[in-house]
């Protein structure tokens, strides 16, 4: 049975980017345990290879696209309004 995206190795995937921001030296544990995580969904038969691969490719584009996101709200939100109205 397999189900696209993989649910299992995108919530590990997630987990290890926290956990990469939190800490390198964690961040590199949390990478070999997504690496088995995706190995063991592949070799138990829970998901095919392109289902983990797809679903690390999501979390990864979507972490950093709501980083951005959020980095520029805060630095919009860090001006002071005399500041944005002299810079017009």
């Amino acid at each position: 049975i397999s189900a696209f995206p993989s649910v299992h190795v995108g919530l590990i995937v997630m987990n290890t980017l926290f956990a990469w921001d939190a800490n390198r030296k964690l961040g590199w544990a949390m990478i070999a345990y997504s690496l088995l995580i995706l190995a063991g969904s592949v070799g138990f038969g829970w998901h095919y290879a392109i289902d983990g691969y797809a679903s690390a490719a999501i979390v990864i584009a979507l972490h950093a696209a709501l980083k951005r996101a959020f980095n520029r709200k805060k630095e919009l939100s860090s001006e002071s309004p005399l500041t944005a109205v002299t810079a017009r």
